[in-house]
């Protein structure tokens, strides 16, 4: 089951940006997987990350 739906900000639990669950993948006996985006700038970057390795982003401002 998937822990972040589409739309959820999360970031690397090895740190990094804010990034933004762009589409989910779940197959049967196998670790969910999400492709995230995230901007440098005016560069969009995407990166697939599997299930265990993501936490939910949490804004340190508020």
């Amino acid at each position: 089951m998937a822990k972040f739906n589409i739309g959820d900000l999360v970031k690397s639990k090895a740190g990094g940006p804010k990034m933004v669950v762009d589409q989910v993948f779940e197959w049967p006996g196998d670790e969910t997987r999400y492709h995230c985006i995230w901007w440098v700038g005016n560069k969009r970057h995407r990166e697939q990350f599997a299930h265990g390795g993501l936490e939910t982003w949490k804004d340190d401002a508020g």
